[in-house]
């Protein structure tokens, strides 16, 4: 209880360490609120912005639904203005998300090391405050993120399914996750039972997806996925990465992370291995088909990279206590 009570009392400084301070200052700022109202509106109506949602930076976002009228349903009920609606969800999914990260890496590492992970995604986080002004779904997908991460690793195919189509209509990121749970899960000697769990996945996935395409569609939209959007939007990330260097967001949140997940990544439970695994496809389309300076969309890639990333550090620091099994998990 202690030790849930201390976590609890730090996620809370953090959270509003990070939404009271930096978040006013930058996206919640009260020059971006018309703005946040217009898309707010545009979402909740269905309705395109004049020149298309793609001519704005907005592919998309039309369909993803349940931040927008979870924030609605708070200004109706409660009385609240939008723009604090959005604030008070990010707040409380904020909240959840370095509540929970240090329990679901308890798994794998002691108490002190779970801080450590918590404590690095709070000092990366700022920069998920920046480069834009209209994103209210991240920490709700983040958390959905990390749910999801906790039932694919415990082989919770159904409650996956259910949590798999319900983040879809938060956001759309998640939709690849049956590959996640193949990659965790497939074995010679159970494979007809996986490989149905996998189909089932991609199907809610890919179902709950068309379906959020049927209700809210934009016809006159040109495609979001193709080797056009793909070249031009490769192209775009490269010249940011020249310009950035080191200063690159995602450079700065990931690069560390990834070198030290990746050294010994032999000796990791299978799952930590899959997680790596699956965050080089996701770096892959994020690098296509998304402005990828903006690390807000790529936080899932850092829940994956840090338990691993934490043992070999762990290994390091403490050699007497670590140790070079497979741990469950």
């Amino acid at each position: 209880m202690q030790m849930l009570a201390l976590l609890g009392a730090l996620a809370a400084v953090l959270t509003m360490a990070l939404q009271g301070w930096v978040g006013l200052e930058t996206i919640y700022a009260p020059e971006f609120e018309a703005k946040r109202q217009m898309f707010h509106e545009a979402i909740l109506t269905n309705t395109p912005p004049e020149k298309g949602w793609a001519a704005v930076g907005a592919a998309a976002l039309n369909i993803r639904v349940t931040a927008v009228y979870m924030a609605e349903g708070l200004h109706q009920l409660v009385g609240v203005s939008v723009s604090r609606a959005y604030w008070l969800l990010d707040t409380v999914f904020l909240f959840a998300v370095l509540f929970g990260l240090p329990l679901y890496l308890r798994r794998w590492l002691p108490a002190t090391w779970c801080l450590l992970g918590m404590l690095y995604m709070a000092a990366m986080l700022p920069l998920t405050y920046l480069l834009h002004v209209y994103q209210p779904w991240d920490r709700m997908q983040l958390a959905a993120w990390l749910l999801l991460l906790a039932l694919v690793r415990d082989d919770r195919p159904w409650l996956i399914a259910a949590v798999l189509a319900l983040s879809i209509t938060v956001k759309f990121d998640t939709v690849l996750i049956a590959l996640l749970y193949g990659l965790t899960h497939l074995r010679p000697n159970d494979w007809r039972k996986k490989v149905a769990a996998c189909g089932m996945l991609a199907v809610v996935g890919y179902a709950t997806l068309a379906a959020l395409t049927l209700c809210y569609p934009a016809p006159t939209e040109p495609a979001r996925f193709g080797l056009e959007v793909a070249a031009t939007q490769l192209r775009q990330n490269v010249q940011d990465l020249g310009a950035l260097n080191v200063r690159h967001p995602t450079v700065l949140v990931m690069v560390l992370p990834a070198i030290l997940a990746l050294i010994g990544i032999s000796r990791r439970p299978r799952f930590l291995v899959a997680g790596v695994i699956f965050g080089c496809v996701l770096t892959a389309v994020w690098a296509a088909f998304t402005v990828y300076v903006e690390v807000r969309a790529q936080m899932s890639l850092l829940l994956m990279l840090l338990p691993p990333a934490l043992l070999t550090l762990r290994e390091w620091l403490e050699p007497a206590s670590s140790t070079t099994g497979r741990p469950s998990g």
